[in-house]
């Protein structure tokens, strides 16, 4: 789930990932290197609808100008309601069961000791 905060940047980059994960859920990690790419290495701006285009088509992904025209702002709005909810104030942040709420940040960045502490809160969130 993307991140959406109260700024046209998240909103557009949200939408662009419905976008894209419409298209293809299973391209999507690809999609994403590439929006670093042109973002970060290419410094292309992420509020402009543009960029969005231009990534898609460099990375192959059919039909994006289409799908984002469909995006419902109603999907993009549960992202931005769900960031409040879960009180997400770090990336990367999993949310378990619609209860727990952890990041790395929960192990001091204990990469082995966060997997466990994931398994054990679903395995908690499952039971109980």
């Amino acid at each position: 789930m993307p991140v959406v905060e109260a700024h046209r940047d998240t909103v557009i980059a949200a939408r662009a990932f419905y976008a894209a994960k419409a298209l293809n859920a299973t391209y999507l990690p690809a999609f994403l290197s590439y929006a670093y790419s042109a973002i970060q290495d290419r410094g292309m701006p992420v509020s402009d609808g543009k960029t969005w285009s231009f990534i898609a088509s460099s990375s192959h992904l059919q039909g994006f100008d289409a799908a984002w025209k469909n995006v419902n702002p109603a999907t993009v709005q549960a992202a931005f309601n769900k960031l409040i909810r879960y009180r997400i104030d770090a990336t990367p942040s999993i949310a378990i069961g619609g209860r727990y709420v952890i990041t790395p940040d929960s192990t001091n960045g204990d990469q082995e000791l966060f997997f466990k502490l994931a398994n054990g809160m679903v395995s908690k969130a499952m039971t109980g």
